[in-house]
């Protein structure tokens, strides 16, 4: 268990750069083994070669010394002979001890160390990962033993555990309840799970490779985040989350609508990533995604697919029911959707309920996106910003061949006043897209000629304040307005009708923009890496 979660902490400590006071900063990882080929076997699996990891064989007392945090993931029978070894009683004064010793509690370290002694300066706390800590999907349950650990302490190990999954406190009498069953799940399925293994391994796959991918396989299916609670707390702080609503812990309609409003406002719908980047192409790995629109703290956003599957990601940490699905959207002539459904080119969270109820939640579309989630009813009409209505409606696109009732689809559509005719904008079946779908889709985006994305510069950030009247939660806010970049022009509608702000005529004068009108800061390197591309301003007036 030890090499596992040393495996999710190197994972994690690799992907995660942010200078935030509250992330874990580790300076070196000290490993103990008992013989030196231990020691080597642990490099060659782990493929330890970075300056700041050292191996330690036969000589606990100075790693122990050398330590902050020391975390115990030998075996439990030999417990008695490596805490009582000469020195390192002494050596473990006032450090914080993580026992992962299976069946051996807090009080029985405690003894151990302490002896004869009733000094008990030692903070001892036990925690339980599972396996899953390699791939940084553990439940670990961390034990509230008494004396209870002091605040900076346990704010240290919940700080390591988020790092690979999720993590629960329990009382000490309830650790083992709660072992058995973060376990049972696992173990209905360890007949079937032992086959593949097995069957695998006579196929000639090393049985470490096929365990790694049964166990990702495992938490796909039961719809495992990427993000660390930790995570989805930087994130609520990030957008500005009313407390009220974090402490709820429950995926309510009222917290879908908040999240929606305050990601929408936060993140703005940008595709500055195929501009100003010298590779001009888009990663959708989800802790890159995290890195640059939360940790980053530059106010970026992305184009839809980037906010979209980190919003998707959210949700899930929180315990919503949420996927992922594929949209066809229409392209504008002179401002207003028109001609064909083209292939997949955007993406919409479907959140289902347990009442059964489904809502549509398109925090990534720009201008004329929805400012709340929309129940998949067919059209319900809702107001949106100023006088603009929107609704789903049900019904077939042209080029469709195939007409049953059962292949219609939703289309998104919109009206910009009461009297006005609707806009068919884009329309989706509601299937689950996967990760390897995003990537063909965002791949085409990225480098097909016949791709807008790749022309035009566009920025669109909508605007939020407190509800004044009616509001039924403490803090709720509202949606009022958007900015939009446009190329080289900055627009404002507040709620009324669009107004052109500024025309940029230069690099320098656009990038001023992004910062003055959507607190978006790009690098040297970001401001660089437009230099040649085809949507570059002039450098001069």
């Amino acid at each position: 268990m030890g090499r596992a979660l040393l495996a999710g902490l190197l994972q994690a400590l690799d992907q995660d750069s942010s200078p935030d006071s509250s992330s874990l900063r580790v300076s070196r990882f000290l490993l103990c083994t008992k013989t030196k080929a231990s020691a080597q076997a642990l490099q060659e699996e782990l493929g330890l070669s970075t300056s700041h990891i050292e191996v330690f064989h036969a000589n606990n007392k100075e790693a122990v010394e050398q330590a902050d945090v020391v975390i115990l993931g030998f075996k439990p029978y030999m417990a008695t002979e490596v805490l009582e070894a000469p020195g390192i009683r002494e050596a473990l004064d006032g450090k914080l001890v993580i026992s992962m010793l299976a069946g051996t509690d807090c009080q029985q370290i405690q003894t151990i160390i302490s002896g004869s002694s009733d000094s008990k300066t030692t903070h001892i706390v036990r925690a339980i990962p599972s396996i899953a800590a390699r791939y940084r999907q553990s439940i670990t349950i961390l034990e509230q033993a008494e004396p209870a650990l002091p605040t900076e302490k346990s704010s240290m190990v919940e700080r390591i555990f988020s790092l690979v999954g999720h993590f629960k406190w329990l009382p000490t009498h309830l650790v083992n309840v709660g072992t058995v069953l973060t376990t049972a799940c696992l173990a209905t399925l360890s007949i079937a799970l032992d086959g593949l293994l097995d069957g695998s391994v006579f196929e000639g796959l090393r049985r470490q490779d096929a365990l790694e991918l049964v166990v990702h396989g495992v938490a796909v299916g039961s719809m495992a985040s990427a993000y660390s609670h930790e995570q989805l707390e930087q994130f609520f702080s990030h957008i500005g989350l009313p407390q009220e609503l974090r402490k709820k812990h429950r995926p309510l309609l009222r917290l879908l609508k908040a999240l929606h409003i305050h990601t929408l406002s936060t993140t703005p719908y940008e595709n500055l990533s195929l501009h100003y980047n010298a590779s001009h192409d888009i990663d959708l790995e989800p802790q890159h995604l995290f890195r640059k629109m939360v940790t980053d703290n530059r106010g970026r956003g992305g184009f839809c697919m980037e906010v979209a599957i980190l919003y998707n990601h959210i949700l899930r940490a929180f315990g919503f029911d949420a996927y992922t699905a594929g949209v066809r959207t229409r392209g504008r002539l002179e401002g207003v959707p028109r001609g064909d459904y083209p292939g997949w080119n955007h993406i919409v969270n479907i959140v289902t309920f347990p009442d059964g109820s489904k809502y549509h939640s398109d925090v990534a579309f720009g201008g004329d996106g929805a400012t709340m989630p929309m129940p998949l009813i067919d059209g319900l009409v809702h107001h949106n910003l100023g006088t603009q209505e929107i609704r789903l409606v049900r019904d077939w696109i042209p080029h469709q061949v195939h007409r049953t009732e059962e292949t219609k689809l939703w289309i998104y559509q919109y009206r910009n006043s009461a009297d006005k005719e609707w806009n068919s904008f884009y329309s989706f079946p509601g299937i689950e897209f996967y990760a390897l779908d995003w990537g063909v889709v965002n791949w085409w985006i990225n480098t097909h000629p016949d791709s807008h994305q790749r022309r035009n510069v566009l920025t669109i950030k909508f605007l939020r304040r407190p509800v004044e009247q009616g509001a039924s939660f403490e803090g709720e806010q509202e949606i009022y307005g958007k900015r939009m970049l446009v190329n080289a022009v900055v627009k404002q509608n507040l709620g009324g009708r669009t107004e052109s702000i500024v025309v940029c005529k230069t690099e320098d004068e656009r990038v001023q923009a992004l910062e003055r009108y959507f607190d978006v800061l790009l690098s040297k390197e970001e401001k660089q890496g437009i230099n040649g591309y085809v949507s570059e301003l002039s450098s001069s007036p």
